[in-house]
């Protein structure tokens, strides 16, 4: 299709979206399912590789299950809902005195909350009724989950036995609580998971049982935890979120101290024991911790590098688990001297069984490792700042400070700093940056902005400029980069949205240059690449929602080589036709000239499962999911499939299979007691 075809076509469409939309009744429809869908979507769809399990993901289903008492909540609390920054969770309880909230609905009369963030966060929040005694809480609650997952093309490993297990991937997970009054609860997890082509039905398993007393601040873990703390330069899970569509409310964390641990992902958690316990103003965490890690040994018996995969199908994969341990001793302190300001101070120290000697330039050498850092914050109705200073064990500095502020009505910026020195080493933080999970040889300014110009029209915008400290695997000298996203959100109705996304991001890159007599050499350039993406989602009714969406990426070098591009187009549905019957099925239609210019396409998954595909090639993608709900039982059923048609294979190596179709098939079974 040429370009002015491209272009008539996406002008009938949405030109036909905005007249169709209002062609149907204006009832507001039951979304807050899809809200807290949508929320995850927006946190994770800017992910860089295919997951299937997040332990943020997690924690947004764990604060839907729980939803927040909007009459009873700290500020705090409050900020752990995606989309309240700072100064909005501080309008809201500055509110409360004064009027109260009898429905979730009233958040619209809180400066600075428009109808689009409404509708994103509403489905994290109640209004508890004052008639319900606090008695009907009480007891035993349980909830069981076993998901199984099948790829029906068997792949190269299993056909040459080069995997020692079989092609199912098999999940559960049960977790139980018990609340004995308004104070004291007790809660226990424990999971497995085995991957395809693992042997052991339990390859991984991770368990904990804490108790808790919520007046006091008490809360006591044996097994798997971990220690949020700070803003991550020091202490944070393995996961998280830096740059996204969501532009202000994102740049600052929120811990959450010691919580319990149980996710599939076989990284950065604590096992061992830990106690949190308030002391007159201060709320104080002890945590001990000794556990196997996976790692890669060399000739010597020093760690090359750890297994993150988590996968143990290979006898070389095998040869990584547990190959090593890890002993972590710390404690983190944290106080509130006044309204509104928050100060923490923490340190620990890790040693490990074998000398790490991790590769490349700025890499780990060591036995020992440890971090101290200070930090505070403080939240206003009118603006709020953070800051953390880290201190290793080499002595190098590592900072981040924000400011978040409105200096007119209605307008949020916020500016963010971070130095993160070349050799900084910090195993168990997440910052904000551009590689979180790694706060070494990095510095930027980040700048964005949030305006709603209209109840129904909200413009997002920021501007990354960062760059290495010092030399790194790619250059000998520091090399800088700069990452631009718009967003217009504009609300057309109760039942129907639009979503128009600029994303550009420049930075230095290696190169493959070729001479007259096609002999290679390298040279660092810079990739650019451009993503434009206009979704559009309608709901008519609590039965349909129907969802659209259109990407083009174009990816070219400085140097070298002509431009790479891609196209993805989707539609979906979902159908409720009854009350505990949802179906949701989408048809994906993507076009790239190579995997360079691939698209990535967040899609649902299974419950507390995620999926961010990596789409390149030719091809098609579909797939259907049924969740049905019957008493205590829920059971989910998704088939998907990927079509490139004329290929003779997909995947490569042990993964590759024979033919152009991918398909596979997932079942989960829960149970809620």
């Amino acid at each position: 299709m040429g370009k002015l075809g491209s272009k008539r076509v996406l002008q009938a469409f949405v030109c036909g979206l905005v007249f169709g939309s209002h062609m149907f009744s204006q009832t507001i429809p039951d979304t807050l399912e899809n809200d807290i869908e949508e929320v995850v979507e927006s946190a994770l769809e800017n992910g860089t590789r295919d997951v299937e399990d997040s332990q943020f993901a997690e924690k947004l289903i764990q604060l839907s299950e729980t939803p927040i008492d909007l009459n009873d909540a700290a500020a705090s609390d409050l900020q752990q809902v995606p989309g309240i920054d700072a100064m909005l969770a501080s309008r809201i309880v500055s509110f409360r005195p004064e009027h109260g909230f009898s429905s979730v609905d009233e958040l619209l009369h809180v400066e600075g909350m428009d109808h689009t963030l409404f509708l994103q966060i509403r489905g994290f929040l109640v209004v508890k009724k004052q008639s319900i005694s606090q008695d009907a809480a009480e007891g035993v609650s349980v909830r069981y989950t076993e998901r199984t997952i099948r790829r029906l093309q068997d792949q190269r490993g299993f056909l040459d036995g080069t995997y020692s297990g079989n092609p199912y991937k098999i999940y559960n997970r049960i977790k139980g609580r018990y609340i004995l009054n308004s104070e004291f609860s007790l809660e226990a997890g424990w999971l497995s998971e085995k991957d395809q082509g693992e042997k052991n039905i339990a390859d991984f398993s991770s368990g904990f049982l804490s108790v808790s007393n919520t007046t006091k601040s008490l809360r006591c873990i044996v097994g798997d935890y971990v220690v949020e703390a700070g803003q991550g330069l020091a202490l944070w899970r393995s996961t998280g979120t830096t740059k996204g569509s969501e532009v202000i409310s994102t740049i600052t964390k929120n811990p959450r101290g010691l919580q319990p641990y149980a996710s599939s992902d076989e990284n950065g958690f604590l096992r061992g024991a830990a106690i949190q316990a308030r002391l007159g103003g201060v709320v104080v965490t002890g945590f001990m911790s000794r556990r196997a890690i996976n790692a890669n040994l060399n000739d010597q018996g020093s760690i090359s590098s750890f297994d993150a995969s988590g996968l143990f199908r290979t006898q070389s994969e095998l040869q990584a688990k547990s190959s090593s341990s890890e002993r972590v001793m710390g404690v983190n302190a944290e106080g509130r001297l006044f309204d509104g300001f928050r100060m923490g101070i923490r340190a620990y120290t890790t040693n490990f069984d074998h000398l790490v000697a991790l590769s490349g330039i700025n890499g780990f050498h060591g036995r020992n490792a440890s971090v101290e850092s200070i930090d505070f914050s403080y939240a206003s109705s009118a603006f709020g700042t953070f800051a953390e200073v880290a201190v290793d064990r080499a002595r190098s500095t590592a900072v981040i400070s924000g400011i978040v502020l409105e200096p007119i009505s209605a307008l949020d910026v916020a500016l963010v700093f971070h130095y993160y020195p070349q050799r900084f080493v910090s195993l168990h933080g997440f910052g904000f940056g551009e590689s979180g999970s790694k706060l070494q040889n990095e510095k930027g300014v980040y700048t964005s902005a949030r305006l709603p110009l209209f109840s129904w029209l909200v413009v997002s915008a920021y501007y990354d400029q960062f760059a290495t400290v010092g030399a790194s695997t790619l250059s000998l000298l520091p090399t800088d980069g700069n990452e631009f996203l718009s967003v217009v959100c504009l609300q057309s109705g109760e039942n129907s949205s639009f979503e128009f996304q600029v994303k550009q991001k420049s930075q230095a890159d290696q190169e493959i240059l070729f001479d007259s007599f096609s002999r290679s050499t390298t040279a660092v350039g810079r990739r650019i690449q451009a993503n434009y993406r206009a979704s559009f989602e309608w709901n008519p009714s609590t039965v349909v929602r129907w969802r659209t969406r259109m990407e083009r990426v174009r990816v070219e070098y400085s140097l070298a080589g002509p431009a790479a591009t891609g196209f993805l187009f989707y539609q979906d549905m979902r159908l409720r036709p009854k009350t505990r019957l949802s179906i949701d099925g989408r048809v994906v239609v993507f076009d790239t000239d190579s995997y360079d210019s691939r698209i990535y396409e967040y899609e649902s998954e299974l419950h507390g499962t995620f999926v961010n595909p990596a789409l390149f090639g030719k091809g098609i993608r579909m797939y259907v999911l049924t969740r049905y709900e019957t008493g205590i039982f829920e059971i989910s059923v998704k088939y998907s499939t990927t079509l490139k048609p004329g290929m003779k294979s997909l995947g490569s190596g042990t993964n590759e299979i024979q033919g152009d179709t991918d398909n596979q098939l997932s079942l989960q079974i829960d149970v809620t007691i």
